[in-house]
């Protein structure tokens, strides 16, 4: 008898250098962001077709007992990752994870192997059976009403893969339009708030954005993103992205963590040397 042909991999290529998704989730989660990133992909390369339907409940459930995460913190990183597209987006809307990456790397793995390569056609197909829908014919309309729109990106000109129309027609392109959409990504990661995407695009051309100018901004747009809950709340007004891009608000919170800091060192300094030499500082 035969012996049935492998549809999971075994291991996959752990990079020793990460790039920015890396970066947003371990900002956001720390190290729960770090190691549910790889577990997902652990579990991804053990399932047939590499694909997770989160419909399923003991599928769910099996992942948030694998990442050890509340089904609340799990949603929102997968949401993180859908919008910075490490998962696929439109599979995600329909609660599948499907990570094209991770098939791009493990390509290799199934060159000598009768089974083919594991692949978004599929994983369509699969949603269209399960869901009784055609989601190629909803994607196609969708991208379809977005070039058609005063708030989202043109065609592409020659040479450029993605790119953004601001508010003003200016365009957003190359690293500054990946970038970009990182930061919009974790200004709405823990409380979306999606609005004035496009005047918030005009207000990072202006910013000349660097990758160290970058960091300050992702971490002051996750503090906001986690306070926006309790402003709404309290019934004052959050800010809106162009503002707080082009009112450099992310120093307020680099300046609110100097001055903590300098707190402490006055705090230790003036604490009595029998404390100090007992290590209670």
């Amino acid at each position: 008898m035969a012996r049935p042909a492998k549809k999971t991999i075994d291991y996959f290529p752990h990079q020793t250098n990460h790039g920015k998704t890396m970066f947003i989730i371990e900002s956001r989660w720390g190290n729960d962001g770090y190691a549910f990133w790889f577990k997902l992909l652990e579990v991804l390369g053990s399932k047939d077709g590499m694909f997770i339907d989160c419909n399923d409940i003991p599928e769910w459930e099996f992942l948030l007992a694998k990442t050890r995460l509340s089904e609340e913190v799990a949603n929102n990183i997968l949401n993180t990752l859908a919008g910075l597209g490490a998962i696929n987006s439109e599979c995600w809307a329909h609660r599948v994870v499907f990570c094209e990456n991770l098939i791009e790397g493990i390509s290799d793995a199934f060159k000598r192997r009768i089974e083919h390569l594991p692949s978004l056609k599929r994983v369509i197909a699969y949603i269209n059976h399960a869901k009784g829908g055609n989601m190629q014919t909803t994607i196609g309309k969708g991208k379809e009403r977005e070039r058609k729109g005063n708030n989202t990106p043109p065609k592409s000109p020659p040479g450029d893969d993605q790119v953004y129309r601001t508010k003003k027609g200016k365009i957003l392109k190359g690293k500054q339009f990946e970038m970009f959409n990182q930061f919009w990504a974790v200004w709405n990661s823990q409380h979306s708030y999606p609005k004035g995407k496009a005047s918030a695009a005009d207000s990072w051309l202006n910013l000349k954005v660097d990758d160290d100018l970058f960091e300050k901004i992702i971490r002051g747009a996750d503090h906001e993103s986690g306070r926006r809950k309790e402003i709404l709340d309290a019934g004052r007004t959050a800010v809106f992205p162009q503002g707080w891009l082009s009112g450099r608000r992310w120093e307020e919170f680099e300046d609110q963590g100097q001055t903590v800091n300098k707190q402490d060192k006055v705090i230790t300094a003036n604490l009595p040397s029998w404390m100090e030499e007992e290590g209670l500082s």
